[in-house]
């Protein structure tokens, strides 16, 4: 176990393991009226439009803990459910679930739950930057209405600590009602296992690719410091241009991002400086969305990077 990330505000405890240990790890949650007792203790005032959900104790030292006040359309999903549905998925896919690691993050409560679960080496390949890349499914889950349902499939790298989503296949972000339907799992699976070569070939030719330092220019000091701000922009110029992360050496100085003065700061695993290829910018871009400590940000800024690959590569051409 490591800390490290936060969501929402709450530390994340995050732990790797089989999906039997993980499973082992799960808190389960029940919804009760949201009541409060007379003095007396003989009857009970009940709020008929909200309930109480608690989690429920784990071993015999615990007791009931509430977690928070919903509304009477918000639909409980447990996070055993998800992880239920996650090795279904994989059952039909003729995935053994016991082959399969498993990554899992939980807020300090349980409330809120980051499950990624990695596919086995047939499912990996190496683009040709010499670093493999493989398939993980990616779920994330509430049971206090904080964040949406969560579910993707896509490509992620090996050498970048805990690997990184740049995917063009399907993902499911559902509110927390009376619509929302768990099953969305494994219909993200089976399209993200179809959608798995299409999104393959893409990298191929992002690493071939190559894109001029102008044209890296225009997506930093345009679309990406709009989108992420100035500081991140200038981070991602200095990653392309040099292969390692950095920091204002100016504070103040008045320069667009793309004419920072940067330090460098740490080595950016698989980067290359000077390799201005597709490729290269979105591995610089997926390092600075992990690199968010509180993991909403995370999930924010790695969807965003679709949208600012378009940007370098089609919306220029225009």
């Amino acid at each position: 176990m490591y800390r490290g990330n936060r969501w929402l505000g709450e530390d994340v405890e995050e732990r790797a393991g089989s999906v039997k240990e993980i499973a082992s790890r799960l808190p389960t949650f029940r919804r009760q009226p949201l009541a409060l007792p007379s003095r007396d203790g003989t009857v009970s005032t009940i709020n008929w439009r909200r309930d109480l959900i608690v989690r429920e104790p784990r071993c015999a030292k615990e007791h009931d803990l509430p977690i928070a006040v919903v509304s009477r359309q918000y639909r409980l999903v447990q996070h055993t459910e998800v992880l239920a549905r996650a090795v279904t998925a994989l059952e039909s896919a003729r995935i053994k679930p016991d082959v399969a690691g498993c990554e899992l993050g939980l807020t300090t409560n349980g409330e809120r739950m980051a499950l990624r679960i990695h596919l086995p080496d047939r499912y990996t390949f190496d683009p040709g930057a010499g670093h493999p890349m493989g398939l993980r499914l990616e779920c994330f889950n509430s049971v206090d209405g904080s964040t949406r349902f969560t579910a993707a499939l896509g490509w992620f790298r090996f050498v970048c600590a805990n690997g990184l989503i740049v995917g063009v296949g399907r993902t499911v972000r559902r509110r927390h009602d009376l619509a929302l339907d768990v099953e969305d799992i494994g219909a993200v699976f089976a399209e993200g296992l179809k959608a798995a070569e299409a999104e393959r070939t893409l990298y191929v030719e992002w690493l071939r690719r190559e894109v001029d330092s102008d044209r890296v220019r225009r997506l930093v000091d345009g679309a990406l410091a709009q989108t992420w701000g100035k500081k991140a922009a200038a981070r991602a110029f200095h990653i392309v241009r040099t292969g390692s992360d950095g920091a204002f050496a100016e504070p103040f100085e008045r320069a667009t991002p793309s004419c920072r003065r940067m330090r460098a700061t740490e080595p950016v695993p698989g980067a290359r400086g000077g390799s201005h290829t597709a490729f290269a910018v979105a591995q610089a871009l997926a390092w600075l969305a992990r690199q968010r400590r509180d993991i909403q940000e995370q999930l924010d800024w790695a969807r965003q990077i679709p949208e600012l690959m378009d940007h370098l590569l089609v919306r220029q051409d225009k």
